[in-house]
């Protein structure tokens, strides 16, 4: 029914619902390895984490937390493969995202990626593409851009025998010891 190449002649329908079909492709594709019937509990997208300072006060800054379930692809993937992986990160992260309830942009932020891989096999985490979910993060428009003026990056791996998936925490980059400190995985 559908080509990958689409001519003049397609309708918008079926230009949409190629895309859809897309989307789900790579969704299943992405999240193939995750037992049924197991979903990730919904965690709250935003929340303010508390930094004690001298006088005693508490000061408060914002966390966004963006639970996705699979694993970001390698580095050496097809053209396809990467749309897949961008459109299913996009559609995660904006599925999550309440544009008319959230108006932050951090001038200089850090992406704390935490990755659960569901084998206890090596896996390099050099060697995994982040691209698409960090384009994804900058559509949210949390960060003015991905360049290293206003973006940081940090990541972790841990076992987790279930399935795979990713914990990503975006937060002002200053406040990232303190986050740290007081966050249990």
């Amino acid at each position: 029914m559908f080509t990958t190449i689409l001519d003049n002649k397609t309708s918008d329908d079926e230009i949409i619902m190629f895309n859809y079909i897309k989307v789900q492709k790579a969704k299943e594709r992405l999240t193939s390895n995750r037992r049924r019937g197991k979903h990730m509990k919904k965690k709250p997208l935003m929340f303010f984490a508390e930094q004690a300072i001298e006088n005693g006060d508490c000061l408060q800054y914002p966390v966004f937390h963006f639970s996705i379930t699979g694993r970001l692809p390698s580095l050496n993937i097809e053209r396809g493969e990467y749309v897949e992986a961008r459109d299913y990160f996009l559609e995660e992260i904006l599925k999550t995202y309440d544009w008319k309830k959230i108006n932050i942009q951090f001038n200089r932020a850090i992406i704390y990626i935490i990755h659960y891989f569901d084998t206890p096999k090596t896996i390099d985490l050099d060697n995994l593409n982040k691209k698409p979910l960090i384009d994804a993060i900058r559509r949210t428009l949390l960060i003015p851009d991905d360049s290293y003026h206003h973006l940081s990056l940090m990541e972790e791996g841990f076992f987790d025998r279930k399935y795979n998936h990713l914990e990503i925490f975006v937060m002002p980059r200053k406040y990232l010891g303190d986050f740290i400190k007081k966050v249990e995985f």
